[in-house]
């Protein structure tokens, strides 16, 4: 049973930042990889007011997707795994709703994901 939460909203390095770690490192290269969450959530420009927008997507207590921002609200980026790509209009719609900065929203889909 798919379930969702909240980010923690406590900035730096927590259990939720190991699990987002863990799954990025599972899905490889993306448009977001874990070299990335570990720039963006140690970097000291990053918006801790947007922490607790960042939303997880569990399966029996493992991360299959996330809805995440890259230091500043306002540009969204939408990750699952491969057999839960059916979540991203769910998540592209929570982006929407919850990662934008009141003034703009961009989301990041790759070129080949045609799909999304």
């Amino acid at each position: 049973m798919i379930t969702t939460r909240q980010y923690t909203n406590l900035p730096g390095i927590t259990p939720d930042y190991h699990l987002v770690r863990k799954f990025l490192m599972e899905l490889g290269y993306s448009e977001f990889i874990y070299a990335r969450w570990d720039w963006m959530i140690t970097h000291r420009y990053l918006d801790h007011s947007g922490l607790a927008s960042i939303k997880l997507w569990e399966d029996d207590g493992h991360l299959v997707g996330l809805a995440t921002y890259d230091t500043r609200l306002g540009t969204a980026y939408c990750l699952t795994k491969t057999e839960y790509q059916y979540l991203k209009k769910e998540m592209l719609l929570y982006a929407q709703n919850h990662l934008n900065d009141q003034s703009t929203f961009h989301i990041v889909i790759p070129d080949d994901d045609r799909a999304f």
